[in-house]
């Protein structure tokens, strides 16, 4: 269990799956508690444990919060570290809470 608000806590949480899963994830799902400032946090702390060319879901992001995280992760896409995809899916389904950010890893 972690606190996804807290990056000490991510930290020990991946540490602790080490000894079962020694190598970087292909893929991670944030299914947190959709939170700016926790998804955020858990963004920053997980994804060094993501393997280049890896997946990073973020998954029932509000539409409210789609221009905050373009400005978040301009710094990440500016610098080559990831490639990412925002699908609106409040079309598909009528709610604006139901919303994807699909995030690669890129690098070595």
């Amino acid at each position: 269990m972690l606190n996804q608000m807290d990056k000490d806590s991510i930290v020990s949480f991946f540490k602790s799956l080490a000894p079962e899963y020694p190598d970087k994830f292909d893929i991670m799902i944030d299914d947190g508690c959709h939170i700016y400032g926790a998804t955020i946090c858990l963004f920053e702390s997980a994804i060094q444990y993501l393997r280049p060319n890896g997946i990073y879901i973020i998954e029932d992001m509000p539409d409210k919060y789609f221009s905050s995280y373009k400005d978040f992760f301009k710094k990440y896409i500016d610098r080559g570290d990831i490639e990412i995809e925002y699908k609106n899916m409040a079309n598909k389904t009528g709610d604006s809470y139901n919303n994807l950010i699909i995030i690669r890893k890129l690098g070595k």
